[in-house]
């Protein structure tokens, strides 16, 4: 990353150097920018003992599986995130209409390359159970959506680690998170 920047988005001097593992120092007016790690949210969604899982339909991992979900905007909520990007991806609107039972059940470090530069995640879990199946559309960066039993999940084909990761948690410990009470 240090040959990417070295202009100080401060003082706009040639002077910008790495200061840490996470920091960018300049030179000329001891302006300090931090990268830290980016917040995704995404969503088992499960539905009559199958989840939905959407085909990238754009790199990183085109037509690998994913779950649906996305990264957090400036000013949003992890909560008002998923929502959004369950609307955007799937035409979900997803509330206590239509929603069984709905929580969180953990977060996994990953990365994301994306047109050459390597982004640090934290991607946060849901798991949300939908009475019925509802009828979706593949919208945004999603190719297509799957619904495979819970059992079958296709792990090979999954995109990202913290998605393989939060899978393997969902399929060990099924009855963890599918309890409404």
């Amino acid at each position: 990353m240090s040959s990417l920047i070295q202009y100080c988005p401060a003082c706009g001097q040639q002077s910008f150097k790495p200061n840490s593992a996470k920091s960018f120092l300049c030179e000329q007016c001891d302006f300090i920018l931090y990268f830290n790690a980016v917040a995704a949210v995404a969503a088992i969604v499960e539905s009559e003992g199958h989840i939905l899982l959407a085909v990238r339909g754009q790199n990183p991992g085109k037509g690998l599986l994913d779950l649906p979900g996305g990264f957090i905007d400036h000013h949003e909520t992890v909560e008002d995130g998923l929502i959004r990007e369950l609307k955007e991806e799937l035409g979900l609107e997803v509330g206590p209409r239509n929603a069984l039972y709905s929580c969180y059940m953990g977060s996994f470090p990953n990365t994301y390359t994306y047109r050459g530069i390597t982004y640090d995640t934290v991607d946060m879990f849901y798991h949300i159970v939908l009475e019925h199946k509802p009828t979706l559309k593949a919208d945004d960066d999603v190719a297509a959506l799957v619904w495979v039993p819970r059992e079958e999940i296709p792990m090979e084909k999954i995109a990202f680690s913290s998605i393989r990761n939060i899978l393997t948690l969902y399929q060990t410990d099924y009855l963890a998170w599918c309890t409404t009470s």
